[in-house]
């Protein structure tokens, strides 16, 4: 099942408001709308970048919308998971409860699916079959997510992103906001990955797909007896745009020998331009982590995000 990440012992005032949520008031608040739920065990599973998800009875993953960005998503997910299971094979979530609040924000509950997320750590784990095995189901996911219809994402209210508006605030907002975090030199590199990139209109020249959006190490499910991906949740992100965005966060988080795998079917220049491409991605994604990480938990959460970013740039 989905199982909740073990949390290092800190002070009550060194705490999170998720940390210290109350689990009553959670049971309180899903008894408002189900009454006929028993919530007799709760366990935090994680804080979101704009929810909070928690394990009701050891079966059911209850999602809480923290702010009205969540609750729209929340929405959006309502619509579009019944038309993603016609087409996608992995098991996703299925709404069984859901509910809207006075306050525009709202829950979700959905019955846990089978594994625990997926890193670096189990992928060296993996044997070189049992690797190509779970390559093979991303592969499969990203080539039947791909193919649903945008118009479908359209009506349901999906937002299409303008990949060159994406990198463009990154470059006038979240780097200078961010500048005092990176060295003069590391600075000026960054500049000159995104100036180069809007200056190669090769970047802008694709056919728009829907996209999950943010297949990262905890929304991406393994099972650990089968050796296999035995899910992917939180759809939350999912967004009309560039397919090779889907491979962003995999790159960022899993590394670029395991996304690689999954552009091998493609001609040899094309997969060299693609590879490039999405570090160069993932750069630009990492930068604006780190820019919402500073403005949100201050400087020393940021600092963490930018350790990764220059470890991935070997900066």
């Amino acid at each position: 099942m989905e199982t909740a990440p073990q949390q290092p012992a800190v002070l009550d005032e060194e705490k999170s408001a998720f940390e210290r949520v109350d689990l009553k008031q959670v049971a309180v608040s899903i008894n408002e709308y189900f009454p006929n739920i028993k919530t007799e065990n709760i366990v935090p599973l994680g804080e979101g970048t704009h929810s909070w998800t928690f394990l009701v009875n050891d079966e059911y993953v209850f999602r809480f919308a923290q702010t009205p960005v969540a609750a729209e998503n929340l929405k959006r997910e309502m619509v579009m998971l019944p038309i993603l299971k016609e087409y996608v094979t992995l098991p996703i979530p299925d709404f069984e409860y859901v509910a809207l609040d006075m306050k525009g924000l709202g829950f979700s509950g959905y019955k846990c699916i089978q594994g625990g997320g997926f890193s670096r750590r189990v992928i060296a784990s993996l044997t070189s079959e049992e690797l190509a095995g779970v390559q093979a189901d991303l592969k499969e996911f990203f080539d039947e997510v791909h193919s649903i219809p945008i118009e479908l994402a359209l009506e349901a209210g999906v937002r299409d992103v303008d990949s060159r508006k994406r990198v463009e605030r990154v470059r006038k907002k979240a780097l200078p906001a961010i500048a005092d975090l990176f060295t003069q030199d590391e600075v000026r590199y960054f500049e000159k990955v995104v100036d180069d990139f809007l200056a190669d209109e090769r970047n802008f020249i694709y056919e728009k797909t829907f996209l999950h959006g943010d297949v990262n190490r905890s929304n991406l499910r393994f099972d650990e007896t089968k050796r296999r991906v035995s899910g992917v949740i939180d759809w939350g992100e999912m967004q009309i745009g560039d397919p090779l965005f889907d491979l962003v966060r995999p790159y960022f988080w899993l590394g670029k020998e395991f996304v690689e795998p999954m552009l091998a079917h493609l001609p040899d220049e094309e997969y060299h331009f693609s590879v490039a491409k999405i570090h160069k991605m993932a750069v630009f994604l990492s930068l604006g982590a780190i820019h919402y990480m500073k403005d949100t938990y201050g400087k020393e959460a940021a600092i963490k995000r930018v350790e990764i970013l220059r470890k991935m740039s070997n900066l």
